[in-house]
């Protein structure tokens, strides 16, 4: 059984704007910046169970199936 079966598209993409909202406008400080501005934390860190992870990875590439998430799965976004 895929992981994400359960959840139409846009009960996908609501769920990962909540989660990760944040994270994007950080992202998006930074660039408009050309730095770090003070105000923008340096990491952020996200517990999140396996359905989470496998949201993230379905709706960064929508062709992808997952049956399974491994034990202590991690999602790294970095920006240089």
């Amino acid at each position: 059984m895929d992981l994400v079966a359960f959840n139409t598209n846009l009960a996908r993409k609501l769920w990962i704007s909540h989660l990760m909202i944040n994270t994007f406008k950080d992202m998006k400080a930074i660039t408009a910046a050309g730095k770090r501005p003070d105000s923008v934390p340096q990491y952020r860190f996200y517990s999140a169970h396996d359905y989470q992870i496998a949201n993230i990875v379905v709706q960064l590439d929508p062709e992808y199936s997952l049956s399974r998430i491994d034990y202590a799965a991690t999602v790294f976004f970095e920006l240089y």
